[in-house]
């Protein structure tokens, strides 16, 4: 670590940068879990940490998305009470405040989603967060009774067209697919969505990776065929990632 650090440090001064210490850490990927040190270099140190935002994304030690997709919602949540003025609005009409959601918060909620591998849970997460909004857009609901009572999920879904958050992020997951598939071999996606480590996997159940994902959203489409080929023919693959949108299966 101080060797690589050093290396750097001196690489950038030759074009007259300087790293600033304050605002670098550094952090170790491992399965094992190990204690936190900073690391002195010269005069400067260097603080580890087991997590950080990079580039407005979280990054962990765990390498699990799940930190990252809860700092999400959190933002999402954030920018929905910002504006909750407008959606208690009654001179607003329910197709402008879901405009506003689908324009302002969801890309909040799901910024960088194009690289999650969402579990279960998370996926319950955006889901309910999705919800609370949708019942504040539509409002309630009078039924036979004349008493009124809150949406419920089928018919959120339905007013949303189906378009619903996860099924959201699961296309543009796919579109992302595309266009690394796309990509020259020299590019850095490309290498390492290609890349295949060559270390034994520890015992028990591995955890589902991205191209995994991927493989199983195909499925549900019922898209059978050789997907890195499909997605050479750039009209073809934008048909699928527009059925991902309001897919039942997804």
């Amino acid at each position: 670590m101080i060797r690589h650090t050093t290396t750097l440090q001196m690489e950038a001064a030759k074009y007259g940068l300087m790293v600033n210490a304050s605002k670098t850490k550094y952090l170790h990927s491992t399965r094992n879990p190990r204690p936190l040190q900073d690391v002195t270099i010269g005069d400067d140190t260097i603080e580890g940490v087991s997590s950080f935002k990079y580039l407005g994304s979280i990054l962990s030690s765990r390498n699990k998305v799940g930190d990252e997709v809860n700092a999400r919602i959190m933002a999402g949540s954030g920018c929905f009470y910002s504006l909750s003025k407008l959606f208690r609005s009654k001179y607003l009409s329910a197709k402008s405040k879901l405009s506003i959601y689908k324009t302002i918060i969801r890309p909040v909620t799901t910024y960088g989603c194009e690289a999650w591998s969402l579990t279960a849970l998370e996926t319950q997460k955006l889901a309910v967060f999705e919800r609370k909004v949708l019942r504040k857009v539509f409002g309630p609901v009078k039924d036979a009774d004349g008493d009124y009572r809150i949406r419920m999920n089928h018919e959120l879904e339905a007013l949303m067209n189906r378009e619903t958050i996860v099924r959201f992020i699961k296309s543009q997951r796919l579109r992302w697919a595309g266009h690394v598939e796309r990509m020259g071999k020299n590019r850095a996606p490309k290498i390492m969505t290609d890349w295949k480590p060559q270390q034994r996997r520890p015992r028990g159940r591995p955890r589902k990776r991205w191209c995994d994902c991927i493989e199983d959203d195909l499925k549900a489409l019922k898209c059978f065929t050789n997907w890195r080929r499909t997605a050479k023919d750039r009209r073809a693959w934008q048909s699928i990632v527009e059925e991902a949108k309001t897919h039942k299966g997804l």
